[in-house]
């Protein structure tokens, strides 16, 4: 398994408190991807508030985007763990929740059908006060995990390291437990 550069993918949403009604326009660099054909390159999602004063995050959408030189086969949230062995916790089949009890749906519900793009939604009608994260920033320091989920990209020819493709995110909708953005 390869972790792949994520330069800007802590940048998500430190602007969190500054989001308006409407959806954030900038598009998002979650990571660079290179690798060899077929080898699992791993892209993290993170989310962090730009200081605790933020309201936390309870749920997300956002439309995922990625060239025709990936495949995108799974995501996962850590591991899964039994009495003897640990698996890696991945979604959405078998599970398709998060760790934390958000639902994590994807549109088109396979990713199969995303053809380069797709959607996630991230809620938790049970509890909807439930944080996706409670990372954030004091002054420089980050405070707590930042990391949501990872995707698991697979690239369908060699990509060169010093020509990476991009795994982007827009259109984000972000809100709070009072549903406000």
């Amino acid at each position: 398994m390869r972790v792949t550069s994520f330069k800007n993918a802590v940048l998500l949403l430190t602007a969190l408190g500054l989001f308006s009604a409407k959806p954030a326009t900038a598009v998002q660099i979650l990571c660079e991807v290179s690798g060899e054909t077929n080898q699992q390159i791993v892209c993290p999602f993170y989310m962090v508030r730009e200081s605790q004063s933020v309201s936390q995050p309870v749920a997300m959408q956002a439309k995922i985007k990625y060239t025709e030189a990936l495949d995108l086969k799974h995501f996962t949230d850590g591991e899964f763990c039994g009495a003897t062995v640990c698996v890696p916790y991945q979604m959405p089949t078998p599970f398709t929740v998060l760790q934390s009890g958000h639902t994590l749906t994807p549109s088109p519900p396979s990713l199969g059908s995303w053809l380069n793009e797709g959607q996630v939604l991230l809620a938790q009608p049970s509890d909807p006060t439930n944080p996706l994260t409670t990372a954030y920033y004091q002054g420089q320091t980050l405070v707590g995990d930042p990391k949501v989920f990872s995707m698991h990209f697979y690239p369908q020819q060699p990509i060169a390291p010093d020509q990476p493709v991009l795994v982007t995110l827009d259109s984000i909708i972000v809100s709070n437990a009072n549903g406000q953005p």
